[in-house]
């Protein structure tokens, strides 16, 4: 029944259709009776439960919507699909993030791969840069061109490293060291300032230099207010996909790893990786759409699975094509309830302090 209704599901299909179609004995697709009923009511397009607290008010299309019983949002009217969470816990964004990112790291770990959530920049770059540099050069939050100045200074500062141990070595550190812009003082210590990428999915292949995938996800709300508009548009002529909101993050994605990954690749050029890493920028919807970087990873995930289970020997007699079939479920079940027990954490967490999960 699952595969049969998978096989149905449209290209480009939102992944939250298969909250009716997963196996209840996989524990990662179980939700909370709470978390299962604020999702079914989003999958058809009803507002969340009500808060017992919010004032009720009567819209000019006659329906009904609650202020935000919240006294620092002012009254706002709650969204039906948990965006006005966003600004009335600033803390929700970041543990939905983190809810995906754990589903896919179950996920991928299950096909024998490694994942590794927040891993370093210091690793990324084989460790040859020291940390200090990497907060001047990597600090975020930066314009073209000072991403473009930056990475400049980042390769020179790469080649003086490289070269033979000596007093010109030395002086030649020195002096691209002068050239680097300050690093804030306030984050020094913690290293809080150096960008670095979600999630590395990392493969046992090739033996010789493991490919590793590097990715900066993110979760964007097309029914955010100030989305609305803009998608609706846009869906007359295309996928949504492709839309504002979409194009805007993964702009904002490759804006701010600009200067990160020319240089981990002139590293692997250079033979100083025992890695080869590439790079994605996932970007899912908060109602389940995947941009093609999505998929790739998807694709990606799939291939190591395949890869693991072509090397490994069964005694369980399941033919290979079922196995395999079953894992791509699995990886779109680990999105799919990633991104429900996201909505679900900010649809029921409005108005209220300290909210870690629904209740």
């Amino acid at each position: 029944m699952i595969h049969s209704l998978q096989a149905r599901q449209k290209p480009g299909a939102s992944v939250l259709k298969q909250l009716f179609s997963a196996n209840l004995s996989d524990r990662d697709t179980r939700l909370t009776p709470t978390e299962f009923i604020l999702s079914a009511r989003q999958f058809i397009v009803l507002p969340a439960l009500k808060i017992p607290r919010g004032e009720i008010v009567e819209l000019k299309c006659g329906c009904e919507a609650q202020k935000c019983p919240n006294a620092a949002c002012g009254g706002t009217v709650i969204d039906p699909t948990g965006n006005h969470a966003l600004l009335c816990h600033a803390g929700i964004a970041a543990r939905k993030a983190t809810l995906l990112e754990r589903g896919l790291e179950r996920a991928f770990r299950s096909a024998g791969g490694r994942a590794s959530r927040q891993p370093t920049t210091f690793r990324l770059l084989g460790e040859v840069v020291p940390k200090d540099d990497l907060a001047s050069l990597f600090p975020g939050g930066l314009n073209l061109e000072e991403t473009k100045k930056n990475a400049d200074l980042a390769i020179e500062l790469v080649d003086a490293f490289l070269l033979p141990g000596s007093a010109l070595k030395d002086s030649v550190i020195e002096e691209i060291r002068s050239r680097l812009p300050p690093i804030d003082e306030d984050k020094k210590e913690a290293n809080a300032n150096i960008i670095r990428f979600d999630l590395c999915l990392a493969a046992s292949f090739p033996t010789d230099s493991p490919r590793e995938l590097w990715l900066d996800h993110a979760i964007v709300h097309e029914s955010s207010e100030s989305y609305q508009e803009a998608v609706i548009a846009h869906l007359d002529a295309a996928d949504l996909t492709t839309s504002l909101p979409f194009r805007r993050m993964e702009s904002s994605k490759k804006r701010r790893f600009a200067a990160l990954i020319p240089l981990a690749n002139y590293l692997l050029k250079q033979n100083v990786l025992d890695f080869q890493p590439f790079f994605l920028f996932p970007v899912m919807s908060a109602l389940g759409y995947l941009n093609e970087d999505a998929q790739k990873m998807t694709k990606w995930m799939s291939a190591v699975m395949n890869k693991t289970v072509g090397q490994s020997v069964r005694d369980d007699a399941i033919p290979l094509s079922v196995i395999k079939a079953r894992y791509k479920v699995d990886v779109k079940n680990a999105i799919c309830f990633g991104l429900l027990r996201g909505n679900a954490l900010a649809m029921n967490s409005v108005g209220r302090a300290h909210v870690s999960r629904p209740l």
